[in-house]
């Protein structure tokens, strides 16, 4: 409820402040390049390698955001990052947060956030702004005061994540974790990985709270190192 609470104030002060943002629900928008830009279709989902893509469109216009997971927090944007934002438009330019810009034209590296803030069983929400560059590094474009909003959210076959589909991924990730030797090179990673499956079990499945089973796992995990 409070992250809720938190994404509706920052809706209410987009509205505020741009003078025509209007909020739909599920809704992906924004100010591209200062003009309002509003998707008119909109999800997210599971691509083969696990990672979630969040997806909006108008037209021959597409906006894709790449993130490794959907734990609740904010992932940046750019060069190296493991999350990146791409816009393709109306004449079929890509731009990307993984694209530098021409040195004669800006000094200036592509960089933006998206910002989970909250996940369901069915939806993704959250915030996002970011600076891309064509291929050529002599195009750019803006997304400022950016949100999305009750995004449907689905699975690698087209249907929305079940609890038991979340809690098999969890599993899954713990059985890797238990027989993962904490002096390896990969028992970080593996580490995360389970933690964040455990927090995205508490967000389509409940069961949170400070003294839950599940978040006391999550609290004795630690920072993984």
């Amino acid at each position: 409820m409070k992250r809720l609470s938190v994404l509706m104030l920052a809706l209410l002060t987009i509205i505020g402040c741009g003078d025509e943002i209007k909020f739909n629900s599920p809704a992906i928008q924004g100010k591209k390049d200062g003009n309002l830009w509003r998707a008119v279709y909109q999800d997210a989902s599971f691509n083969e390698q696990g990672r979630v893509t969040i997806t909006g469109g108008i037209g021959n216009e597409v906006l894709v955001f790449t993130v490794p997971n959907l734990e609740i927090g904010v992932k940046w944007l750019g060069r190296g990052s493991s999350s990146k934002a791409e816009f393709e438009d109306a004449n079929g330019v890509i731009y990307s947060t993984n694209l530098l810009p021409d040195p004669e034209l800006s000094f200036y590296p592509p960089d933006g956030e998206i910002e989970i803030t909250q996940v369901t069983s069915t939806s993704v929400s959250g915030r996002f702004w970011f600076n891309a560059y064509s291929q050529t590094g002599m195009e750019t474009v803006n997304f400022s005061q950016g949100v999305f909003f009750d995004v449907p959210l689905f699975n690698l076959e087209g249907g929305l994540m079940s609890c038991d589909e979340v809690v098999a991924d969890a599993q899954a990730a713990q059985e890797l974790y238990n027989n993962t030797d904490p002096g390896s090179a990969e028992y970080t990673e593996v580490c995360l990985a389970y933690k964040e499956a455990l927090q995205q079990q508490i967000a389509t499945c409940g069961g949170g709270g400070a003294n839950s089973p599940i978040q006391m796992i999550i609290d004795g995990l630690g920072d993984c190192q």
